[in-house]
Protein backbone atom coordinates (compact mmCIF):
# COMPACT_ATOMS: atom_id res chain seq x y z
CA UNK A 1 0.00 0.00 0.00
CA UNK A 2 2.97 2.62 0.44
CA UNK A 3 4.79 1.59 -2.82
CA UNK A 4 0.89 2.01 -4.09
CA UNK A 5 1.02 5.61 -2.59
CA UNK A 6 4.37 6.44 -3.61
CA UNK A 7 4.01 5.67 -7.02
CA UNK A 8 0.78 7.31 -7.25
CA UNK A 9 2.40 10.76 -6.25
CA UNK A 10 4.98 10.57 -8.62
CA UNK A 11 2.42 10.30 -11.38
CA UNK A 12 0.84 13.59 -9.94
CA UNK A 13 4.12 15.31 -9.79
CA UNK A 14 4.69 14.33 -13.56
CA UNK A 15 1.48 15.35 -14.91
CA UNK A 16 2.03 18.68 -12.48
CA UNK A 17 5.29 19.25 -14.13
CA UNK A 18 4.25 18.40 -17.70
CA UNK A 19 1.58 21.26 -17.69
CA UNK A 20 3.41 23.42 -15.37
CA UNK A 21 7.06 22.99 -15.41
CA UNK A 22 9.71 24.57 -17.65
CA UNK A 23 9.89 22.95 -21.15
CA UNK A 24 14.15 22.66 -20.88
CA UNK A 25 14.09 20.47 -18.12
CA UNK A 26 13.83 16.72 -18.81
CA UNK A 27 11.10 14.77 -18.10
CA UNK A 28 10.93 12.92 -14.57
CA UNK A 29 11.42 9.40 -14.03
CA UNK A 30 7.87 7.76 -13.73
CA UNK A 31 10.00 5.69 -10.35
CA UNK A 32 12.23 8.97 -8.99
CA UNK A 33 11.34 8.74 -5.50
CA UNK A 34 10.40 5.30 -4.87
CA UNK A 35 12.12 3.03 -2.53
CA UNK A 36 14.32 0.22 -4.72
CA UNK A 37 14.83 -1.70 -1.73
CA UNK A 38 12.27 -4.32 0.40
CA UNK A 39 9.60 -2.39 2.09
CA UNK A 40 10.45 -2.80 6.28
CA UNK A 41 8.94 -6.54 7.39
CA UNK A 42 5.26 -6.44 9.39
CA UNK A 43 5.82 -6.25 13.40
CA UNK A 44 5.01 -9.06 15.11
CA UNK A 45 3.96 -9.25 18.93
CA UNK A 46 4.30 -12.62 19.82
CA UNK A 47 4.20 -11.91 24.03
CA UNK A 48 2.90 -9.49 26.59
CA UNK A 49 4.29 -9.19 30.61
CA UNK A 50 2.46 -8.30 32.83
CA UNK A 51 0.45 -10.95 31.29
CA UNK A 52 -3.48 -10.30 30.16
CA UNK A 53 -3.55 -7.10 32.74
CA UNK A 54 -1.76 -4.36 33.98
CA UNK A 55 -2.64 -1.26 36.04
CA UNK A 56 -3.28 1.61 34.22
CA UNK A 57 -0.95 5.09 34.39
CA UNK A 58 1.67 3.05 36.87
CA UNK A 59 2.82 -0.34 35.27
CA UNK A 60 5.82 -0.91 32.96
CA UNK A 61 4.75 -3.00 30.14
CA UNK A 62 7.19 -5.25 27.78
CA UNK A 63 5.91 -6.17 24.43
CA UNK A 64 8.22 -8.88 22.97
CA UNK A 65 7.80 -9.72 19.37
CA UNK A 66 9.52 -9.26 16.01
CA UNK A 67 10.97 -7.00 13.61
CA UNK A 68 10.67 -3.88 15.86
CA UNK A 69 13.27 -1.11 15.55
CA UNK A 70 15.09 -0.48 18.10
CA UNK A 71 15.08 3.69 17.33
CA UNK A 72 12.73 4.46 19.91
CA UNK A 73 11.15 7.08 17.36
CA UNK A 74 10.13 4.62 14.99
CA UNK A 75 8.00 2.59 16.54
CA UNK A 76 4.15 3.18 17.34
CA UNK A 77 2.15 1.40 19.72
CA UNK A 78 -1.89 1.69 20.17
CA UNK A 79 -3.65 1.06 22.34
CA UNK A 80 -7.09 0.27 20.68
CA UNK A 81 -7.21 3.81 18.69
CA UNK A 82 -5.04 5.18 21.72
CA UNK A 83 -1.44 6.49 20.60
CA UNK A 84 0.79 4.46 23.74
CA UNK A 85 4.57 6.51 24.59
CA UNK A 86 7.35 4.15 24.53
CA UNK A 87 10.20 4.24 27.24
CA UNK A 88 12.83 1.84 25.64
CA UNK A 89 12.95 -0.30 22.23
CA UNK A 90 14.99 -3.05 20.60
CA UNK A 91 14.74 -4.91 18.01
CA UNK A 92 12.56 -7.73 19.68
CA UNK A 93 11.32 -5.73 22.63
CA UNK A 94 9.14 -2.08 23.28
CA UNK A 95 8.75 -1.17 27.02
CA UNK A 96 5.81 1.25 27.37
CA UNK A 97 4.02 2.59 30.44
CA UNK A 98 0.54 1.02 30.45
CA UNK A 99 -2.08 3.41 29.42
CA UNK A 100 -4.53 5.52 31.84
CA UNK A 101 -8.13 4.35 31.61
CA UNK A 102 -10.80 6.68 29.65
CA UNK A 103 -12.68 7.20 32.90
CA UNK A 104 -12.41 6.73 37.16
CA UNK A 105 -15.47 5.64 36.89
CA UNK A 106 -14.88 2.01 34.59
CA UNK A 107 -13.84 -1.07 37.06
CA UNK A 108 -11.85 -1.84 34.03
CA UNK A 109 -10.85 -1.27 30.30
CA UNK A 110 -10.89 -3.93 27.04
CA UNK A 111 -8.86 -3.00 24.54
CA UNK A 112 -5.91 -4.79 21.86
CA UNK A 113 -2.38 -3.40 21.36
CA UNK A 114 -1.24 -3.67 18.32
CA UNK A 115 2.43 -2.49 16.43
CA UNK A 116 3.85 -0.41 13.93
CA UNK A 117 7.07 0.77 12.30
CA UNK A 118 8.17 3.58 10.30
CA UNK A 119 9.22 1.49 7.71
CA UNK A 120 6.41 -1.22 7.60
CA UNK A 121 3.18 -0.78 5.58
CA UNK A 122 1.11 -3.16 7.71
CA UNK A 123 0.13 -3.23 11.54
CA UNK A 124 1.60 -5.90 13.23
CA UNK A 125 -1.43 -8.93 14.76
CA UNK A 126 -4.00 -7.59 17.64
CA UNK A 127 -3.64 -8.83 21.40
CA UNK A 128 -6.07 -8.24 23.77
CA UNK A 129 -5.75 -7.38 27.22
CA UNK A 130 -6.84 -5.52 30.40
CA UNK A 131 -6.11 -2.30 31.65
CA UNK A 132 -6.95 -1.86 35.56
CA UNK A 133 -8.03 1.23 37.29
CA UNK A 134 -5.12 2.30 40.08
CA UNK A 135 -7.87 5.19 40.80
CA UNK A 136 -11.48 3.75 40.94
CA UNK A 137 -14.47 6.67 42.15
CA UNK A 138 -16.00 4.42 44.53
CA UNK A 139 -19.23 6.68 45.49
CA UNK A 140 -19.33 10.26 44.16
CA UNK A 141 -21.12 13.09 46.14
CA UNK A 142 -24.08 15.35 45.05
CA UNK A 143 -23.75 19.12 45.24
CA UNK A 144 -25.35 18.97 48.66
CA UNK A 145 -23.32 16.82 50.13
CA UNK A 146 -19.59 17.53 51.89
CA UNK A 147 -17.48 14.76 53.39
CA UNK A 148 -15.23 14.82 56.42
CA UNK A 149 -13.62 12.21 58.14
CA UNK A 150 -14.08 8.47 57.14
CA UNK A 151 -13.14 4.60 58.56
CA UNK A 152 -13.94 1.26 57.23
CA UNK A 153 -15.09 -1.49 59.14
CA UNK A 154 -14.34 -5.50 58.40
CA UNK A 155 -17.31 -5.94 56.14
CA UNK A 156 -16.47 -3.09 54.01
CA UNK A 157 -18.41 -0.46 55.06
CA UNK A 158 -17.32 2.91 54.98
CA UNK A 159 -19.05 5.22 57.84
CA UNK A 160 -18.65 9.21 56.99
CA UNK A 161 -19.10 12.38 58.90
CA UNK A 162 -20.78 14.98 56.74
CA UNK A 163 -22.18 18.25 56.41
CA UNK A 164 -24.35 19.54 53.87
CA UNK A 165 -22.87 22.52 51.20
CA UNK A 166 -23.70 25.09 54.02
CA UNK A 167 -22.04 23.75 56.59
CA UNK A 168 -25.02 22.65 58.46
CA UNK A 169 -24.15 19.07 59.96
CA UNK A 170 -25.99 16.08 58.52
CA UNK A 171 -24.54 13.58 60.97
CA UNK A 172 -22.82 10.12 60.25
CA UNK A 173 -23.28 8.15 56.77
CA UNK A 174 -23.12 4.52 56.28
CA UNK A 175 -21.56 3.29 52.33
CA UNK A 176 -22.07 0.05 51.80
CA UNK A 177 -20.12 -1.91 49.21
CA UNK A 178 -22.77 -1.54 46.56
CA UNK A 179 -22.53 2.15 47.40
CA UNK A 180 -25.75 2.60 49.04
CA UNK A 181 -25.55 5.73 51.60
CA UNK A 182 -27.88 5.77 54.44
CA UNK A 183 -28.08 7.07 57.76
CA UNK A 184 -25.91 5.76 60.93
CA UNK A 185 -25.91 8.41 63.45
CA UNK A 186 -27.74 11.44 63.64
CA UNK A 187 -25.62 14.86 64.23
CA UNK A 188 -25.00 15.63 67.92
CA UNK A 189 -22.82 18.59 69.59
CA UNK A 190 -20.62 18.68 66.65
CA UNK A 191 -21.03 20.15 62.63
CA UNK A 192 -18.94 17.45 61.58
CA UNK A 193 -16.40 14.79 62.87
CA UNK A 194 -12.77 15.46 62.11
CA UNK A 195 -11.45 12.16 63.50
CA UNK A 196 -13.17 8.50 63.86
CA UNK A 197 -12.26 5.19 65.31
CA UNK A 198 -13.81 2.21 66.13
CA UNK A 199 -13.52 0.68 69.99
CA UNK A 200 -14.45 -2.33 71.75
CA UNK A 201 -17.88 -3.84 71.32
CA UNK A 202 -18.15 -2.10 67.81
CA UNK A 203 -18.69 2.12 69.52
CA UNK A 204 -17.49 4.59 67.12
CA UNK A 205 -15.25 7.34 68.80
CA UNK A 206 -15.41 10.43 67.34
CA UNK A 207 -13.39 14.17 67.69
CA UNK A 208 -15.27 17.03 67.26
CA UNK A 209 -14.49 19.59 64.17
CA UNK A 210 -13.98 22.58 66.83
CA UNK A 211 -10.95 20.32 68.38
CA UNK A 212 -12.45 20.26 72.27
CA UNK A 213 -11.06 18.25 74.49
CA UNK A 214 -13.73 15.75 75.06
CA UNK A 215 -13.89 12.07 73.12
CA UNK A 216 -17.38 11.25 71.66
CA UNK A 217 -19.00 7.57 71.52
CA UNK A 218 -21.56 6.79 69.31
CA UNK A 219 -23.25 3.82 69.81
CA UNK A 220 -22.13 -0.13 67.87
CA UNK A 221 -25.11 -0.07 65.17
CA UNK A 222 -25.65 3.43 65.62
CA UNK A 223 -27.22 5.99 67.62
CA UNK A 224 -26.89 9.27 69.15
CA UNK A 225 -23.54 10.50 69.96
CA UNK A 226 -22.40 11.02 73.77
CA UNK A 227 -18.93 11.73 75.98
CA UNK A 228 -16.75 9.06 75.73
CA UNK A 229 -13.93 10.67 77.82
CA UNK A 230 -12.64 13.80 78.79
CA UNK A 231 -9.34 15.05 79.33
CA UNK A 232 -8.27 16.95 81.83
CA UNK A 233 -6.96 19.50 80.65
CA UNK A 234 -9.86 22.38 79.78
CA UNK A 235 -8.02 24.16 76.85
CA UNK A 236 -6.84 21.07 75.56
CA UNK A 237 -7.66 20.49 71.60
CA UNK A 238 -7.63 17.25 69.85
CA UNK A 239 -7.33 16.50 66.12
CA UNK A 240 -6.89 12.83 65.57
CA UNK A 241 -6.82 9.48 67.76
CA UNK A 242 -5.76 5.51 67.20
CA UNK A 243 -5.01 3.05 69.47
CA UNK A 244 -1.97 0.65 70.26
CA UNK A 245 -2.10 -3.32 70.45
CA UNK A 246 -2.44 -3.11 74.22
CA UNK A 247 -6.18 -1.13 73.58
CA UNK A 248 -4.43 1.86 74.79
CA UNK A 249 -6.00 5.68 72.52
CA UNK A 250 -3.95 7.68 71.65
CA UNK A 251 -4.48 11.47 71.36
CA UNK A 252 -3.09 14.45 69.87
CA UNK A 253 -3.67 17.57 69.19
CA UNK A 254 -2.03 21.34 69.19
CA UNK A 255 -1.56 21.06 73.07
CA UNK A 256 1.67 20.52 75.52
CA UNK A 257 0.93 16.72 75.86
CA UNK A 258 0.06 13.60 74.17
CA UNK A 259 -2.50 11.70 75.73
CA UNK A 260 -3.01 8.02 76.49
CA UNK A 261 -6.57 6.70 77.53
CA UNK A 262 -6.97 3.22 78.60
CA UNK A 263 -9.70 0.91 78.26
CA UNK A 264 -10.69 2.13 82.03
CA UNK A 265 -10.32 5.58 80.64
CA UNK A 266 -7.63 6.35 83.38
CA UNK A 267 -5.99 9.30 81.16
CA UNK A 268 -1.72 9.60 81.17
CA UNK A 269 -0.14 13.07 79.72
CA UNK A 270 3.17 13.26 77.93
CA UNK A 271 4.78 16.43 77.65
CA UNK A 272 4.75 17.24 73.93
CA UNK A 273 4.48 20.87 72.50
CA UNK A 274 3.24 20.77 68.95
CA UNK A 275 0.81 20.65 66.44
CA UNK A 276 -0.24 17.33 65.82
CA UNK A 277 -2.73 17.35 62.69
CA UNK A 278 -2.69 13.48 62.36
CA UNK A 279 -1.28 10.17 63.89
CA UNK A 280 -1.25 6.31 63.37
CA UNK A 281 0.12 3.41 65.81
CA UNK A 282 2.35 0.67 64.30
CA UNK A 283 4.87 -1.25 64.86
CA UNK A 284 4.91 -0.30 68.71
CA UNK A 285 5.45 3.24 67.45
CA UNK A 286 3.48 6.07 67.20
CA UNK A 287 3.39 8.38 64.21
CA UNK A 288 2.85 11.74 64.42
CA UNK A 289 2.30 15.09 61.59
CA UNK A 290 3.40 17.82 63.27
CA UNK A 291 3.15 21.16 61.89
CA UNK A 292 4.59 24.36 62.99
CA UNK A 293 5.13 28.15 61.29
CA UNK A 294 7.52 27.14 58.45
CA UNK A 295 7.89 23.00 58.58
CA UNK A 296 5.66 19.81 58.76
CA UNK A 297 7.29 16.91 60.04
CA UNK A 298 6.80 12.93 60.91
CA UNK A 299 7.75 12.02 64.33
CA UNK A 300 7.78 8.59 65.92
CA UNK A 301 7.70 8.07 69.75
CA UNK A 302 8.23 3.92 70.85
CA UNK A 303 5.83 2.71 72.84
CA UNK A 304 7.33 0.28 75.36
CA UNK A 305 6.22 -2.58 76.45
CA UNK A 306 4.51 -1.09 79.68
CA UNK A 307 2.53 1.47 77.73
CA UNK A 308 4.45 4.41 78.02
CA UNK A 309 5.52 6.67 75.39
CA UNK A 310 9.32 7.09 74.39
CA UNK A 311 11.18 10.04 73.13
CA UNK A 312 10.63 11.65 69.93
CA UNK A 313 12.85 11.78 66.66
CA UNK A 314 11.84 12.71 63.39
CA UNK A 315 11.11 10.23 60.73
CA UNK A 316 10.22 12.33 57.69
CA UNK A 317 10.94 15.77 56.85
CA UNK A 318 7.73 16.76 54.56
CA UNK A 319 8.82 20.43 53.94
CA UNK A 320 12.27 19.43 53.29
CA UNK A 321 11.12 17.07 50.65
CA UNK A 322 7.47 18.97 49.32
CA UNK A 323 7.79 22.58 50.62
CA UNK A 324 4.90 23.71 53.21
CA UNK A 325 1.37 21.74 53.99
CA UNK A 326 -0.73 19.99 55.94
CA UNK A 327 -0.50 16.74 56.63
CA UNK A 328 -4.17 15.41 57.59
CA UNK A 329 -3.99 11.90 57.36
CA UNK A 330 -1.06 9.05 58.05
CA UNK A 331 -1.37 5.16 56.94
CA UNK A 332 1.01 2.47 56.91
CA UNK A 333 0.92 -0.43 54.76
CA UNK A 334 2.14 -4.10 56.42
CA UNK A 335 5.38 -3.97 55.34
CA UNK A 336 6.11 -0.11 56.75
CA UNK A 337 5.49 1.96 53.62
CA UNK A 338 3.74 5.09 55.00
CA UNK A 339 1.32 7.12 52.79
CA UNK A 340 0.55 10.56 53.72
CA UNK A 341 -2.77 12.51 53.06
CA UNK A 342 -2.03 16.47 52.24
CA UNK A 343 -3.59 19.56 51.13
CA UNK A 344 -0.89 19.99 48.40
CA UNK A 345 -2.78 19.39 45.12
CA UNK A 346 0.24 18.29 43.37
CA UNK A 347 1.30 15.93 45.38
CA UNK A 348 -1.95 15.22 47.27
CA UNK A 349 -0.89 11.48 48.47
CA UNK A 350 3.26 11.08 49.49
CA UNK A 351 4.31 7.46 49.70
CA UNK A 352 7.24 7.48 52.39
CA UNK A 353 9.19 3.64 51.49
CA UNK A 354 10.99 2.06 54.75
CA UNK A 355 14.49 2.86 53.47
CA UNK A 356 12.68 6.50 54.15
CA UNK A 357 12.98 7.63 50.01
CA UNK A 358 9.71 9.26 49.15
CA UNK A 359 7.67 9.63 46.36
CA UNK A 360 4.29 11.19 45.31
CA UNK A 361 1.77 8.39 44.72
CA UNK A 362 0.68 7.77 41.45
CA UNK A 363 2.16 11.39 39.86
CA UNK A 364 0.04 12.57 36.78
CA UNK A 365 -2.92 9.98 37.54
CA UNK A 366 -4.71 11.70 40.83
CA UNK A 367 -6.42 14.95 40.10
CA UNK A 368 -4.97 18.13 41.47
CA UNK A 369 -7.03 18.57 44.13
CA UNK A 370 -6.45 18.02 48.00
CA UNK A 371 -6.67 14.10 49.67
CA UNK A 372 -8.49 14.70 53.19
CA UNK A 373 -8.40 11.42 54.74
CA UNK A 374 -6.92 7.68 54.58
CA UNK A 375 -8.60 4.19 55.30
CA UNK A 376 -7.51 0.25 54.20
CA UNK A 377 -10.29 -1.69 52.60
CA UNK A 378 -9.67 -5.14 50.96
CA UNK A 379 -6.99 -7.02 48.84
CA UNK A 380 -4.82 -3.95 48.94
CA UNK A 381 -7.14 -1.32 48.01
CA UNK A 382 -6.56 2.11 49.67
CA UNK A 383 -9.49 4.52 50.20
CA UNK A 384 -9.24 8.33 50.31
CA UNK A 385 -11.75 11.64 50.12
CA UNK A 386 -10.65 14.14 47.63
CA UNK A 387 -10.89 17.54 48.47
CA UNK A 388 -13.21 20.29 46.58
CA UNK A 389 -11.75 21.23 43.25
CA UNK A 390 -12.92 23.26 40.30
CA UNK A 391 -13.00 23.36 36.47
CA UNK A 392 -11.42 25.23 33.87
CA UNK A 393 -14.60 27.62 34.11
CA UNK A 394 -14.33 28.15 37.76
CA UNK A 395 -17.16 25.80 38.42
CA UNK A 396 -17.01 23.12 41.47
CA UNK A 397 -16.27 19.64 41.29
CA UNK A 398 -18.27 17.33 43.13
CA UNK A 399 -16.21 15.09 45.76
CA UNK A 400 -15.49 11.44 45.71
CA UNK A 401 -14.41 8.34 47.83
CA UNK A 402 -11.90 7.04 45.49
CA UNK A 403 -10.52 3.51 45.79
CA UNK A 404 -6.56 3.20 44.94
CA UNK A 405 -5.22 -0.14 43.67
CA UNK A 406 -1.69 0.14 45.34
CA UNK A 407 -1.21 -3.60 45.70
CA UNK A 408 -0.32 -3.86 49.30
CA UNK A 409 -1.70 -5.11 52.69
CA UNK A 410 -2.76 -2.38 55.34
CA UNK A 411 -1.56 -2.37 58.57
CA UNK A 412 -3.88 -3.97 61.25
CA UNK A 413 -5.74 -1.33 63.07
CA UNK A 414 -6.52 -1.80 66.75
CA UNK A 415 -9.07 -1.41 69.00
CA UNK A 416 -12.34 -2.86 67.35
Amino acid sequence: MKRFYKIFNSLLAIIFLAIFGCKEEPTPSLFDGVPTGPIGATPTITSISPADSARGGVDLITITGTNFSADVNRNFVFFNNRSVPIVSATSTSLVIKAPTLSSDTAKYELGKFRVSTLDAELYSNEVQYKLKPVVYQFFRFTQYQRPYSFLIDASRNIFISMTNESGVGLGVKKLSPEGQLTDYAPKGSETYWIAMRFGSGGILLTVRQDNVRAIFQIPAGGGTPSTYVALPNTTAKIASIDFDANNNLWIGGNNTAIYKVKSDKSITPYSFTGNITALRVFNNALYTAVKTDTLTVVQSFPIDANGNLGSPSVYFDYSKNYGGGNINAIEFAIDGTMYLATNNVNSPIVVVNPDKTSEVLFPGVLATAPALFLGWGENGYLYYTRGLRTDATGGEILQSILRLTVQKQGAPYYGQ
